[in-house]
């Protein structure tokens, strides 16, 4: 196992201090709750929130412009200059950062008011190596609307990689907004991948967990995660997206040099096999190259079961390429 690098220093509540960045693009429908919520964080511990306006064509900006007046020094308004995308918005956000530990915050999400305070106590004398998770949930309107639905994954790790083994196993899925991370382990990890339109927060906080020292897991604190499913960039099935989705899980295989062991390799693997479920169709060569990542990690069979039993059943038996071809003619499972 590879060992963290770094000074695994700690710090008082004193010293400790956080940064919210957020990126926004369009987001006037949503952003006065998203800015109010970050405004109703406890004072002691939020020491500036960063706006990165990604060059939006709505009233986004006006409202950005509006909150910074009203609170001067605490809110920044910073652009991304052509129109870069949230990993650069995020990125700029870094690069100016002066907390000690940084909030990532989609435009369109909430944080529960007790969020930032919650997850400082539960790291109070930790090391600056260690990271806060907390649940999230799902809302359309209204948080009180929000149902919270409790994940395997909702608990304190020791060994933080075991976190990415349960996630990718399909014990529950992280949120950007979930983390609270030194601004120390984020220096480490060179920031969002840029060339991403897909799973940028999922290559960047595998990056994070890989080096982290620990999971401290916070129940009392929340992020409510806006359901947009009409209009995500999330959403996208462009050949760009794809092709960002297969290139983070080929960089998920770095777990590998912090541990190689079966349950690791095949949580790896089921990364591939489901993003060979979803993209077959319309992008075979993807599909094939991660079907061929799959065997380089040992496994020849399409195992799919817990998505699907019929579809890895019959792919066992006539191949999983004349499985699709069958699925495309019935147009079912």
């Amino acid at each position: 196992m590879v060992s963290c690098s770094g000074s695994h220093t700690s710090l008082s509540f004193s010293l400790m201090s956080v940064t919210i960045v957020i990126p926004v693009y369009n987001a006037e429908d949503y952003l006065v709750s998203t800015l109010d919520s970050c405004l109703a964080q406890d004072a002691s511990v939020l020491k500036e929130i960063i706006v990165i306006d990604d060059r939006s064509t709505d009233r986004s900006k006006q409202i950005i412009e509006r909150y910074t007046a009203e609170h001067p020094g605490l809110i920044k308004h910073l652009s991304n200059t052509g129109s870069k995308g949230a990993p650069a918005a995020r990125n700029l956000g870094i690069k100016h950062a002066s907390g000690t530990y940084i909030q990532f915050l989609d435009a369109d999400d909430v944080l529960s008011e007790n969020k930032l305070s919650a997850q400082f106590n539960a790291l109070m004398n930790k090391s600056t190596y260690a990271v806060s998770s907390c649940s999230w949930c799902k809302f359309h309107k209204d948080t009180s609307d929000a149902q919270v639905r409790k994940q395997t994954i909702d608990k304190s790790y020791d060994t933080p990689w075991e976190w990415l083994i349960d996630s990718w196993s399909g014990k529950g899925m992280g949120q950007t907004g979930i983390w609270l991370v030194s601004k120390q382990l984020v220096a480490e990890v060179n920031g969002f991948d840029e060339s991403l339109a897909k799973n940028q927060d999922g290559d960047f906080f595998t990056k994070i967990l890989l080096r982290a020292q620990s999971i401290e897991f916070c129940e009392e604190a929340m992020v409510y995660y806006r359901d947009r499913t009409n209009n995500s960039v999330s959403k996208s099935k462009s050949a760009k997206a794809a092709w960002s989705v297969l290139k983070s899980y080929k960089a998920y295989e770095d777990i590998l040099n912090f541990t190689d062991i079966p349950k690791v390799r095949q949580a790896l693997c089921r990364n591939y096999y489901r993003f060979v479920y979803q993209h077959y169709n319309k992008y075979p060569d993807l599909a094939i190259e991660a079907m061929n990542r799959a065997k380089h990690l040992g496994f020849k069979a399409f195992e799919y079961q817990e998505f699907n039993s019929l579809f890895s059943t019959l792919s066992k038996g006539i191949g999983y390429k004349n499985t699709f071809r069958l699925r495309n003619l019935l147009r079912g499972f």
